[in-house]
């Protein structure tokens, strides 16, 4: 499970996509809320990436499954 915490989103809202070291968008959902969560239990072992994109925002964040 990730935990996703976004304190000051306020009314705001973000994408979140989850991507293989392929580049493939596995999961995507939007972010609404302070904590979300996303389960990746179907997931491999190995290296993906979150992103986050909205208004005049992105970022990418690395996640390792072990």
């Amino acid at each position: 499970i990730i935990e996703i915490k976004i304190p000051d989103l306020g009314s705001k809202s973000l994408v979140f996509r989850l991507v293989d070291e392929n580049g493939e968008v596995l999961k995507s959902l939007n972010i609404t809320g302070i904590q979300t969560t996303v389960n990746i239990e179907d997931l491999v072992p190995g290296l993906y990436f979150g992103t986050f994109s909205g208004d005049n925002i992105y970022f990418v964040e690395k996640i390792v499954k072990l």
